[in-house]
């Protein structure tokens, strides 16, 4: 229906009923939809709006639907005096409002976005809040909360503007307070710096994102939008006004920008990072610049080769584009790189074998299409903001603490995960660390009353933290990493010391919940003044691991084989009636050659595969074809220089299937 109305409108426009509006030269623009919402665009005069009523009228007797008007407003921009105004709204039967306004959840304005508009946010984010503090939460509950709802709920808004500084830090002050568990006047203390907390789990954080990242990230997707996608209205408007005269493919690379309206700012002010993460996948060679763009997924050859007088020379030779510097012959298979002798005379002749050699490994496949402006240098080359999120703010030069994979092992309950997160980073609010920050009080341990509370006591040589640990390694039949260091002895902890893998997750889940028995056992002995013994623990503990195990759905050939493992598994008492359906596994699909079928009577298979060696890096593809028998009718292989491995298994499927033909 809604498109009825749009196509009605065109039509109006087309035969010049209607005038519309034009913007910065632009064909007449008449109306805008989103869903059921529609805006209406025209020339301010009572001829005009007796058109857009008759529209109407004729859509509302076609549809069975009546316009709204006592939802419906009119705004006037530029327009002649206010009886004009009040003819036209006479005959829409619309109320004149005026801006700043908001339509569709985000505020329209002529001018700065108001101080009430970012209001109007922050109050839905504090009456989430209000509703959430009655509820018994803990850490693992509240982060889910702070990711599926505080930190959603901007991402509308952050993605048409940029936010004040103001208001960043209000939402920051939201997310952190409400994480920690602060409310009103119940303070608490934030036990990890916030910077901490919004790293990557894998780099150690709870992979929280700042407001400031968030608002960044959305920023850049809006630019790289504008660039990937010309052809929209709201695309061409953008470079009708601030790019008047330029080439669809020449706006990646424009540095000098002017201000523009609050959603321009907002976007422009990451083109940088846009033009450092963005390639050119070649085709026709006719958009790229060879020296001084990104394509195919590789360095920029003026990287690569320090040549300071290479950029004017080029422009004076009025060699830029990629095409250039290939070969003109008949039509082949790739594209064939003129030597850079012919095309350059200054340089040292180490310089020509060196460039000739890296223009020879990017292998170019001949082509009629147009270039393609592609994303950062991951297989995909596609624009997520989880990645660009990465990029931009996560510390990828080192290799990743195992750690971290250890405390955020799947199956572990979630709040045990989070309070294992908080021992890592030794913040857990043992004595020593409540002396720390200026609590006075008893510093003894609870559990033993012997010795001074510290995490290492607690978790490791605590007389009751011993016993645990010697039934855990009685049970397991294997000793644990046991140092002062608990971070290093979770670090160390083997995974997958057994050949069976239902003893392989029992053994992943020990630390974390034996250490979180220690801490509730503690924390009941301060707080409910009740204590219980070392075989009470124990029995409480096996349960735990039980019940985690026994909701998973085990294969027959997950379960214990080796006598010393049908051993353990008795030691930890595990009933298999009490688990989810063990069953036998399926067969496993595979496309090896050691489970190839062959093809019906009378036909050909073709199986192909092609790998790069860094992703991009060294690449080659290879094939088969047989026939019904299994005989080998052909076998082909091939290099493709430096390239990635989705093209390396593109080239092995079209050379397969140009054979097959």
């Amino acid at each position: 229906m809604a498109e009825g109305l749009s196509r009605l409108l065109k039509s109006a426009i087309a035969s010049q009923k209607l005038k519309g509006i034009s913007i910065h030269g632009l064909n007449p623009l008449s109306h805008q939809q989103f869903v059921d919402d529609t805006m209406l665009f025209g020339h301010p005069s009572s001829k005009e709006a007796s058109v857009f009523k008759s529209l109407l009228s004729l859509y509302s007797d076609a549809s069975g639907t009546s316009i709204n008007a006592s939802k419906s407003q009119l705004f006037f921009f530029n327009t002649p005096p206010p009886s004009t105004q009040r003819n036209i709204a006479i005959i829409l039967g619309f109320t004149i409002s005026h801006l700043p306004s908001k339509y569709l959840g985000a505020p329209l304005s002529d001018s700065a976005i108001k101080h009430t508009s970012w209001r109007s946010l922050l109050d839905r984010l504090e009456s989430k809040l209000s509703s959430w503090t009655f509820r018994a939460l803990n850490m693992a509950g509240r982060l889910v909360l702070i990711k599926s709802v505080l930190q959603a709920m901007p991402l509308y808004l952050f993605s048409t503007l940029a936010a004040p500084k103001w208001v960043l830090k209000a939402i920051r002050d939201l997310q952190r307070n409400f994480l920690w568990g602060s409310t009103g006047r119940n303070r608490k203390w934030a036990l990890v710096n916030w910077k901490e907390v919004c790293k990557l789990k894998t780099e150690g954080g709870l992979g929280l994102r700042d407001p400031l990242q968030s608002n960044n990230t959305m920023g850049a997707r809006m630019w790289w939008n504008w660039l990937s996608k010309p052809h929209s209205p709201w695309a061409r408007l953008w470079q009708a006004k601030y790019a008047r005269g330029s080439q669809w493919h020449d706006l990646i690379r424009i540095n000098s920008i002017a201000q523009g309206s609050p959603i321009w700012n907002a976007a422009k002010i990451h083109s940088r990072f846009i033009q450092e993460h963005s390639f050119w996948e070649i085709h026709s060679g006719t958009l790229a610049k060879l020296w001084e763009d990104s394509w195919q997924q590789l360095p920029k050859l003026e990287n690569l080769f320090q040549m300071p007088l290479w950029q004017s020379y080029m422009q004076q030779e009025n060699l830029i584009q990629v095409h250039q510097f290939w070969q003109q012959t008949q039509h082949q298979e790739y594209q064939i790189w003129r030597p850079a002798n012919s095309w350059q005379r200054d340089w040292a002749s180490e310089t020509y074998l060196d460039l000739d050699q890296e223009l020879t490994q990017r292998r170019i496949r001949y082509s009629n299409q147009q270039d393609k402006l592609r994303w950062d240098h991951k297989h995909k080359g596609t624009f997520t903001t989880k990645e660009a999120h990465q990029l931009r703010y996560s510390d990828t030069q080192g290799d990743q603490d195992q750690l971290w994979a250890r405390v955020w092992l799947p199956g572990l309950w979630p709040k045990i995960s989070t309070f294992l997160w908080l021992l890592s980073k030794r913040r857990i609010l043992t004595w020593d660390n409540l002396i720390k920050r200026g609590f006075i009080g008893p510093s003894r341990c609870p559990n033993c009353n012997l010795h001074t509370e510290t995490i290492s006591h607690l978790m490791e040589t605590c007389p009751l933290a011993k016993e645990l640990w010697e039934k855990v390694e009685k049970c397991n039949k294997r000793t644990a990493p046991r140092g002062e260091d608990v971070t290093d002895n979770i670090r160390s902890w083997d995974k997958n010391p057994f050949k069976s893998q239902l003893l392989n997750t029992l053994w992943g889940l020990i630390p974390g919940f034996l250490y979180w028995l220690l801490w509730k056992e503690r924390n009941s002995r301060i707080f409910n003044n009740t204590s219980r013994t070392t075989d009470a623990l124990w029995l409480i503990y096996k349960r735990n691991i039980q019940e985690t195990l026994a909701i998973r759905t085990w294969y027959d050939t997950d379960m214990p084989e080796a006598q010393q493992e049908r051993d353990i598994f008795k030691e930890w008492n595990l009933d298999l009636s009490a688990f989810a359906k063990v069953i036998t596994r399926p067969p496993r699909s595979s496309t090896s050659p050691s489970s190839w079928s062959p093809p019906a009577c009378n036909s050909f298979k073709l199986n192909f595969d092609g790998a790069a060696k860094g992703n991009p890096g060294p690449a080659g593809f290879g094939g088969i074809i047989r026939s019904h028998t299994g005989a080998p009718l052909h076998i082909y292989y091939g290099s493709l220089g430096k390239d990635t491995n989705n093209v390396a298994e593109m080239e092995g499927l079209w050379q397969g299937i140009c054979l097959a033909e």
